[in-house]
């Protein structure tokens, strides 16, 4: 039996500032590590970013 559980990750920027200094690779590494200490598998469709950061004008 496969003991390797199914995991997802969700990471998203919340400003301007973290949107362009590319803050989100750094969230998915550290969370890509987590999965594999824990010994879980991390397929690609459950991977959820949301990397876009905009203000309307106000």
């Amino acid at each position: 039996m496969d003991d390797v559980r199914r995991m997802a990750i969700y990471a998203r920027v919340s400003s301007q500032t973290q949107a362009d200094e590319a803050t989100i690779q750094s969230q998915v590494a550290a969370l890509q590590e987590r999965v594999t200490a824990d010994g879980g598998r991390l397929e690609a469709e459950m991977r959820f970013l949301d990397d876009g950061y905009r203000r309307s004008s106000g």
